[in-house]
């Protein structure tokens, strides 16, 4: 996996495509399997640089992996897009209803853009 990871807010999906894009599901049933796919894409590669991994159990947390980071833990949000519109890459950093995304419950997002794997 490459090193260029996306960090922060207001990155999001093109708004015409309300969600129905399909383009990097090859080989995975929907788009939580690709998502647990590209998590541990990026915890292989956090371990690579060094990073010891946290995984929550179950899918209680606002978060899906947290790092070591110096001397404290930092809590990652892990997501994917393959969705291309003119010269970039548009990802949803939206979470449900019941637990929206704030820097209270989630430190950075890691993107991982399938079709440039990077």
């Amino acid at each position: 996996m490459g090193r260029a990871f996306f960090v922060g807010h207001g990155l999001r999906q093109n708004p015409d495509s309300a969600g129905s894009d399909m383009r990097g599901l090859e080989g995975f049933k929907n788009f939580k399997e690709r998502g647990e796919w590209v998590e541990l894409r990026f915890m292989a590669e956090a371990m690579r640089h060094g990073y010891k991994v946290l995984k929550p159990w179950g899918e209680s947390a606002p978060f899906d992996v947290a790092l070591y980071f110096g001397s404290r833990i930092v809590r990652v949000q892990v997501k994917s897009t393959s969705y291309r519109k003119s010269t970039g890459y548009f990802c949803h950093l939206r979470s449900g209803p019941q637990r929206p995304y704030t820097p209270h419950n989630v430190d950075y997002f890691a993107g991982y853009v399938i079709p440039q794997d990077a």
